[in-house]
């Protein structure tokens, strides 16, 4: 009898094991306002769609750790790599503001990259960046404290005007 008590506990146990992860999976995709889809598989969130990403806000700013109000926000912990597909154009105002990037994955179609679009603190983890050839603008400190040794972009691309130096290299 106390085998069969032990064997019906592990078992509901399991079940439920099963269950959460299923909702967890379930909960690392969704649509945004502006149309995009994104999905988080393992560390990497990938962004599909047509167009210009919105602008976020961030919370905590001057008061805590600045973090995106983005859907993907509640996976901060997770995201490492952000691929955005072919066919967006911008990348919003503080849109990963907060989450420690290791790496981006640009399209051609991308022409802005919004304020404080890639800002992670003084302790950026951004490694490896190469901007598209149509990118036309840099937001203001889009890309703060960037830790890279491999940084690519046009010279034609320009600078918030708000700002002498989105992108620096420490």
């Amino acid at each position: 009898m106390k085998k069969r008590m032990i064997s019906l506990f592990l078992t509901l146990c399991m079940i439920l094991a099963l269950l959460s992860g299923a909702a967890f999976a379930a909960d690392s995709s969704g649509d945004t306002a502006d149309g995009l889809h994104w999905e988080l598989s393992g560390n990497t969130l990938t962004i599909t769609g047509k167009g210009a990403m919105q602008d976020y806000t961030a919370r905590g700013v001057g008061v805590g750790p600045d973090i995106t109000e983005a859907p993907w926000a509640e996976y901060a912990d997770t995201i490492r790599s952000v691929v955005l597909s072919n066919g967006i154009t911008d990348v919003g105002a503080n849109a990963f503001r907060g989450l420690p990037i290791e790496s981006a994955k640009f399209p051609a179609s991308l022409t802005k990259i919004g304020d404080f679009a890639f800002t992670a603190g003084l302790n950026g983890t951004l490694k490896q960046l190469s901007l598209p050839n149509g990118l036309k603008t840099i937001g203001r400190s889009a890309f703060p404290a960037l830790r890279s040794q491999r940084l690519r972009f046009r010279a034609r691309c320009r600078a918030s005007a708000t700002t002498p130096s989105p992108i620096w290299i420490s």
